[in-house]
């Protein structure tokens, strides 16, 4: 799903974090998550049938059938998707800036 902020009331997604813990990092989560969702550009993912190997995407689809790794929404996983998270990373136990996909 990824980690949420509030500001006031409201959520805000943090693009990147895939194991919630308000930082985007290399460190045996986000980018082991992203490359287990990655497809290539074109190559569209079945939302039934996520990338494998073992464990695979372990991303939830969201009403839309994207996950959280396909930031632009278009169905696949691919370098488009990956330079939003190079954006977004921020190193372990740094806070992500919320803002970083815009």
């Amino acid at each position: 799903m990824g980690a949420y902020e509030f500001v006031g009331s409201t959520p805000v997604h943090i693009t990147g974090d895939f194991d919630d813990d308000c930082d985007v990092d290399g460190d045996g989560g986000d980018l082991d998550v992203f490359e287990a969702c990655a497809t290539g550009p074109g190559v569209a993912y079945n939302p039934a049938a996520l990338p494998e190997p073992e464990p695979g995407c372990t991303l939830t689809p969201d009403d839309n059938g994207h996950v959280t790794a396909d930031s632009d929404k278009d169905g696949d996983v691919d370098q488009i998707d990956f330079g939003v998270f190079q954006r977004c990373y921020s190193g372990e136990n740094v806070p992500a800036n919320r803002s970083c996909a815009n």
